[in-house]
């Protein structure tokens, strides 16, 4: 095999041999708040609740009217139980937790509405007891806020036979 840099003896990792070469090697630095919020949302989306599994049935794989969604999506410090980049939509469920801290749901909503995002919110109980009206309501936005696109297809029903198969 023929060493692709002549100049550097050969088998030297790409940090070593930027050094060889006088140039200074940095790894590049992820801002502390970005590195926790990921590490958190990792951490949700293994530890999810019983509504969260339920609704993400139907909302992955593009299941529904055909956007792709993301769960447990950091943004701006903030993780999001449910978001869809192409329509700027974040999906929360809020459970008790949320009763105590209904002030910090608040602020972190105005500032994540500041920067585009739209939001849906649902309780734990209506997920779980009438997914049927939390899907409508889903579908509802998505399709009202582009009557024009062609992702509008497929019925309520279909979505909903589809979430119960899976």
């Amino acid at each position: 095999m023929r060493n692709p840099h002549p100049s550097l003896p050969a088998g030297r990792p790409a940090s070593l041999s930027m050094k060889w070469r006088g140039e200074s090697y940095r790894k590049p630095k992820v801002k502390r708040n970005k590195l926790k919020s990921i590490l958190g949302a990792r951490i949700l989306r293994k530890e999810s609740t019983p509504s969260e599994v339920l609704l993400w049935k139907f909302l992955s794989n593009k299941g529904m009217c055909g956007y792709k969604f993301r769960r447990q999506h950091p943004i701006k410090g903030f993780v999001l139980d449910f978001y869809c980049p192409e329509r700027k939509l974040a999906i929360e469920i809020d459970g008790k937790m949320h009763d105590n801290q209904i002030e910090h749901d608040k602020a972190r909503q105005e500032i994540l509405e500041s920067i585009g995002i739209e939001f849906l919110r649902f309780r734990n109980t209506d997920v779980i007891y009438d997914i049927d009206m939390v899907l409508r309501k889903i579908k509802r936005n998505l399709t009202s806020l582009d009557q024009n696109s062609n992702k509008n297809e497929g019925s309520l029903l279909h979505l909903v036979e589809r979430g119960r198969k899976g």
